[in-house]
């Protein structure tokens, strides 16, 4: 279950944090207060492809962290061993820098690992 998630220098986003309560959880606002960045960006922490134009004018990199609880719930273990995830706590801790020259960093629990292990974790995350 996702229980935070953080976007620094996203598009036109400085800083964004988001803590979802139980049950349902609804985005709601005007046209262009960023409720679609906020799924580009879970979509981009979640291993799809996103462009260096996602880096917010004048900054050098976006950062995009996510905390997910009970992952033993969701993820399988033998994925988690797969990649030689270290969990503790029954936590990961996703975390995808975006540079603008338009590289990604990822990490998972502070281990860097390539896009495609984030993409194969977070298939079973959504």
């Amino acid at each position: 279950m996702l229980v935070s998630l953080t976007i620094q220098d996203f598009a036109i986003v400085e800083y964004a944090s988001f803590t979802p309560g139980k049950g349902l959880n609804i985005l709601t606002g005007e046209t262009g207060a960023g409720k679609s960045l906020i799924i580009d960006a879970i979509s981009a922490l979640l291993g799809h492809r996103i462009g260096r134009d996602y880096v917010r004018k004048d900054c050098d990199k976006a950062v995009i962290e996510a905390v997910f609880d009970q992952i033993s719930s969701v993820v399988p273990s033998d994925v988690i061993e797969e990649f030689g995830i270290e969990v503790e706590d029954d936590t990961l801790i996703l975390l995808r820098e975006i540079s603008k020259d338009g590289r990604s960093i990822v990490r998972i629990n502070g281990r860097v690992m390539p896009v495609s292990v984030l993409k194969s974790i977070g298939s079973f995350l959504v």
